[in-house]
């Protein structure tokens, strides 16, 4: 299916994959409400659907989505059966019957989720259990009913989504709800969960912004937040140029239509293997970056 129109009704974010295994990007669409759960992929290239992924008998509600570094396998949340749904990704274009490869179970309600630079841990934000499963990549394939090694509670109720430092040693932590970033040391995420939560590593946004999805690009002093409640880009500044950071954001890019219309409600972002774009998502829209069947909920590319 050619994505002439580029148009979808709920999106939240993007991620690309480029890798030697793949001679051009795939983005990969989260179809949460689609009747049968499924995960659509998109030849970025071409601007076409060029697989889509059914689990078959697994129930499925996938929302988020990351992609191993080596771009082998997709870790997908599966919100609403608390477990995470492991795809290879070579299997999603030649075999998508059978590319489900593992089920992981973790907490309740996950939904962000990333991969660590070095592609060892995988992070899940469980919201509803206001902790961080941490998924030891080389024991899902093969253990996946003990590949969760560490869980971090989260010092406040509401976690969302993820992202880690280029360096791998920090993982940042949106909380909409309290309008706050957090940051987590990952080494202690691994020996000494209790005390992973960095106590000067908290940004604080002003009321109702609501910081929903996160991304850092690599050789940045700053990380990127969607601001959920004002349809608004945040930036906040990444140690060392800010040891504690109680500020907000620097600045704001509101979306709006040439017209002036408000184009919908910022949710999900991600940046471009080259490290050149930065890619935002609208909810309660149809225009936003491309379509797939369902609704969609989350793009990894």
């Amino acid at each position: 299916m050619k994505l002439s129109s580029l148009s979808l009704s709920l999106l939240f974010v993007i991620v690309l994959l480029s890798t030697p295994a793949a001679a051009q990007p795939y983005a990969y669409v989260t179809n949460v409400n689609a009747s049968d759960g499924s995960i659509t992929v998109i030849d970025t290239a071409t601007l076409s659907v060029v697989s889509t992924v059914r689990f078959n008998n697994t129930p499925s509600t996938p929302n988020f989505v990351a992609i191993t570094p080596d771009g082998a396998h997709a870790y997908i949340t599966n919100s609403y059966h608390n477990n995470v749904l492991v795809v290879d990704t070579s299997l999603a274009l030649t075999d998508p019957g059978n590319a489900l490869v593992a089920i992981i179970p973790v907490g309740t309600f996950p939904r962000g989720i990333a991969i660590t630079p070095d592609g060892a841990d995988v992070y899940v934000i469980n919201e509803f259990s206001s902790n961080v499963s941490i998924i030891d990549t080389a024991q899902a394939l093969t253990n996946p009913g003990q590949a969760v090694v560490a869980k971090v509670p989260t010092p406040t109720g509401y976690p969302f989504a993820v992202a880690f430092t280029p360096d791998g040693t920090q993982a940042y932590v949106t909380d909409p709800p309290l309008n706050r970033i957090y940051a987590i040391d990952t080494a202690l995420a691994l020996t000494n969960p209790l005390k992973a939560v960095i106590p000067t590593g908290t940004v604080d946004f002003p009321f109702s912004w609501s910081p929903t999805m996160i991304a850092i690009p690599p050789n940045s002093m700053f990380g990127l937040v969607t601001l959920s409640g004002i349809a608004g880009l945040g930036f906040f500044p990444l140690p060392p140029v800010c040891e504690s950071c109680h500020v907000g954001a620097a600045a704001l890019g509101n979306c709006f239509q040439p017209d002036g219309a408000l184009i919908g409600y910022s949710f999900g972002i991600a940046i471009s293997p080259v490290y050149s774009s930065a890619y935002v998502t609208y909810s309660n829209t149809t225009n936003t970056c491309c379509a797939s069947e369902g609704s969609p909920r989350w793009v990894s590319a």
